[in-house]
Parts: C-alpha cells; structure tokens; sequence
C-alpha cells in the first residue's frame, strides 16, 4: 500500500490541447498541454494525492522522441499527443482528464488493498 501511483504525461507543453470545439463557433483561447497538465497537478493536490503520486511531465520533441520508441510506435498508429500512461499502462491520449485520471487513481489504489 505505501507504492505510488506511476503517472505520465508525454506531450508538447506549447501545443494546444485537446483538438478544439465542435460547436461550429468560436470557443474562446485554447488552453495548451502545459496548462493543462498544470491544474491537473493542482486538482491531484486538492484531492490530497500529492503523497501517493510519481506525477511527471515528458516533453516530446524531435530530439528525444527516438528514445522512446514505444510513444513513436503509438504515435504512427493514430495515437494523438499527450498520451498519458497510469502505472506504465497508456489509458488517455488526445487530451488530458481530471476526472479520469482521478478515476483511474481510485481504481489502482483499492486493486492495491
């Protein structure tokens, strides 16, 4: 019960989030990868998680994205920036989720008890 929770978030943190609004009109300033994942820490801490947690943010670029082969394989198959891999398990890519990484957060700590 004292293991934390593995989570990563790989994406460009001055990328825009998410793929925009489908509401045909103007949906104001797009939040980028890097804020988002900045309230995601922020939200995890008001949860009080900050203990169980190994949160960490890797950036992607040319440069080191041949070190990571396994996101390059995912990326070629239609796989979209940020992915977000819980406990070495990719369970988000496109976006990033509070509520879902919350619940998958829930999920791996009562599977440990």
């Amino acid at each position: 019960m004292n293991d934390k929770i593995k989570i990563e978030i790989f994406g460009i943190k001055n990328q825009p989030a998410g793929v925009g609004c489908s509401c045909g009109g103007s949906c104001g300033p797009v939040q980028t990868i890097g804020e988002k994942y900045e309230e995601l820490v922020e939200f995890l801490k008001k949860k009080y998680f900050s203990n169980r947690l190994d949160l960490e943010f890797i950036e992607i670029n040319k440069e080191n994205l041949e070190k990571f082969s396994e996101i390059n394989k995912l990326l070629d198959n239609r796989h979209y920036l940020p992915l977000t891999f819980i406990n070495g398990t990719l369970k988000i890519h496109g976006f990033i989720s509070n509520e879902v990484i919350y619940d998958e957060i829930i999920k791996s700590i009562t599977q440990s008890q």
